[in-house]
């Protein structure tokens, strides 16, 4: 997936809890038609934002290290540490090392602009490590 994202990069923290960055602004008028538009345009949005999630975890089910970028804002944290997109790509590739079938499943997905949730599920197992015991 090469192609720009329709929104600003989003910022993700370890839960899976993402916030992108453009406003959205209300109509002033209190007309009805106003209103449904702006409601349709706020269905985009969401789907949009779900979209772009979607995408995100394909990337990283890919492994698709590359694209990252696009998903991510190079100021990227994890449990309040600040890795950038460098830091968080090594993670990652560990991750992927320490666990070969790990896979981001979406178990819920939650879209209220300009916030979105996800309940992730993992049905992986990591490898057992077993050490050598000399006689």
């Amino acid at each position: 997936m090469n192609e720009t994202c329709p929104v600003t990069k989003a910022r993700h923290d370890s839960f899976g809890v993402g916030r992108y960055e453009r406003s959205v602004s209300r109509p002033c008028a209190a007309d009805p038609i106003y209103e449904l538009a702006f409601q349709r345009k706020e269905t985009v949005l969401i789907r949009q934002l779900a979209d772009i999630y979607r995408a995100y975890l394909d990337c990283l089910n890919r492994q698709a290290w590359d694209e990252l970028g696009h998903f991510v804002d190079n100021e990227i944290q994890h449990n309040g540490r600040l890795l950038r997109i460098s830091g968080y790509r090594e993670m990652l590739v560990k991750d992927f090392e320490d666990i070969p079938n790990l896979q981001f499943n979406i178990q819920l997905l939650v879209c209220e602009p300009p916030r979105l949730a996800a309940r992730l599920s993992f049905n992986c197992n990591r490898p057992i490590v077993t050490a050598e015991i000399s006689p």
